[in-house]
């Protein structure tokens, strides 16, 4: 499998275990359009990441038009510094970020639909993990009819270093 297959493997390892985290369809609304995000490192918060935030339609119609999502570091030392990819399909587009120049907060924007039961995703850098806090990420579009499931919060704290073993055949 290639480079490509890895990395695409992974982000939706990753896109999964966020949805589960967030308790997928445990706040649905029983009908209409319905978006639920959650957000996390998918294992431990190593150095300068990457991390990554999920959002999926889970009521039993496609969400239409403009989605905002928003990261803040509710507390602790965690700086955001930079959107390292994200999930778009040709009908669903990322309109731009915006970060906050003290890395306290991002902006992403998306103008698209989003089927019932299709989930996206994005991945972001960060720095300064020094000690614990809280990153809180939220969701809005004006048909989204359940409030209820368009905010998420983790825990962060400095996890092991990721190590690298290079070895050398004799």
């Amino acid at each position: 499998m290639g480079r490509a297959g890895r990395r695409y493997r992974r982000a939706a390892g990753l896109m999964g275990a966020l949805l589960a985290l967030g308790g997928a369809g445990a706040c649905s609304a029983p009908s209409g359009q319905d978006l639920q995000i959650s957000v996390g490192a998918g294992g431990s918060w190593g150095p300068g990441g990457p991390a990554g935030v999920a959002w999926q339609a889970v009521g039993p119609e496609a969400v239409t038009g403009p989605t905002t999502i928003t990261l803040t570091v509710v507390s602790g030392p965690l700086v955001l510094t930079d959107v390292l990819y994200y999930d778009v399909d040709a009908d669903y587009a990322n309109t731009g970020y915006e970060l906050a120049a003290d890395g306290r907060s991002m902006t992403l924007r998306f103008d698209g639909t989003t089927a019932a039961n299709r989930g996206r995703f994005f991945k972001f850098h960060y720095g300064n993990l020094t000690g614990p806090g809280t990153l809180r990420a939220t969701i809005t579009n004006a048909n989204d009819g359940n409030p209820a499931n368009d905010l998420a919060e983790t825990a962060y704290e400095p996890g092991p270093p990721f190590v690298t073993t290079t070895t050398t055949a004799p």
